[in-house]
């Protein structure tokens, strides 16, 4: 019988500032909600390993299931946002280009940063949830479904999206955390 790890994948809650706008912001107080409400729903979790992505709404949104199951939130820099130009410009038009964009056109440094995603989340060995951001969230679902396309889904904050590793090494989407409500 093979062993498989859970993986869970958690929006961070919203930030402050967004991410467009720059900084390292921590939780906004919607996003200390969300962060609460993630805790509530992942509670049943028997001792997983609780990561983060260094940055601070990330590890903010963590803090509260750490305190509830007794664990410590640690912070893993290969689930770091995806790297970009500090001029706010040019990130707020990347980010609107995004998602038309497909993963053979990024350059080096993105590529780059969703294989060291990649190999951290095949290198967990026991259930896992990790703290992270929209678009290291889609980098690995995407890796994980062979789809091209750097959005896959729109992640909203404080969704969870469940991965399966086995021990070869295969990655299964196992559920998608819910989207961004779109309004019409």
């Amino acid at each position: 019988m093979s062993k498989t790890v859970d993986v869970y994948l958690v929006r961070h809650g919203e930030a402050l500032v967004p991410w467009s706008k720059g900084g390292n912001s921590g939780l906004s107080k919607a996003g200390k909600q969300q962060a609460e409400q993630v805790a509530t729903r992942l509670l049943n979790l028997s001792q997983p390993q609780l990561i983060s992505s260094p940055l601070r709404r990330a590890k903010e949104t963590g803090y509260p299931l750490g305190r509830q199951l007794g664990i410590e939130v640690s912070v893993e820099d290969r689930f770091c946002e995806v790297p970009l130009s500090t001029d706010l410009k040019i990130r707020k038009d990347w980010l609107q280009s995004v998602s038309t964009m497909r993963w053979h056109q990024v350059n080096e440094s993105i590529s780059r940063w969703r294989s060291n995603a990649w190999a951290a989340l095949i290198e967990l060995r026991r259930d896992t949830v990790v703290f992270t951001h929209f678009m290291l969230i889609n980098a690995l679902v995407s890796r994980a479904t062979a789809n091209d396309g750097l959005v896959y889904f729109e992640p909203d904050y404080g969704s969870i999206t469940h991965l399966r590793i086995s021990n070869d090494d295969r990655c299964e989407l196992m559920s998608i955390g819910q989207s961004i409500a779109v309004s019409s």
